[in-house]
């Protein structure tokens, strides 16, 4: 009987903390993916955001390259600006691999330009 009700209770789990990740742009560079489960309201006009960014070339960081980095973001749909908050890099695509960085950002909001990755990205989180 414990062995069930602990059963249950990891499916459960993993119901409650699922990730829905979805693939939201695909430019020359990168595949962009949000995670839908993390937006979050901050304020009456912002929202955050996790990201999975793969790229298709390695990108150049100092004497290292990353293929890939999860990013959060923050996002203004009433002025169309973004932030970065935290962004980690792997060595591999999908979040694989070493990590080539990990960063925490207090930055000015962006403008976000059209027909990019990031505009795609305020679309789905303004909508």
């Amino acid at each position: 009987m414990k062995y069930f009700l602990f059963i249950f209770v990891l499916f459960l789990s993993k119901l409650v903390f699922a990730n829905n990740w979805v693939l939201v742009s695909q430019t020359s560079q990168a595949d962009v993916y949000l995670n839908m489960s993390s937006i979050k309201k901050i304020e009456s006009n912002i929202f955050s955001v996790e990201q999975i960014m793969n790229f298709n070339k390695p990108i150049k960081d100092g004497l290292s390259s990353f293929n890939s980095l999860y990013a959060i973001s923050e996002f203004d749909c009433a002025s169309k600006q973004q932030k970065r908050t935290q962004i980690t890099s792997y060595s591999q695509v999908n979040l694989q691999g070493k990590i080539i960085s990990n960063k925490t950002y207090n930055e000015n909001f962006k403008p976000i330009q059209e027909n990019t990755a990031g505009s795609s990205v305020l679309k789905v989180v303004c909508r």
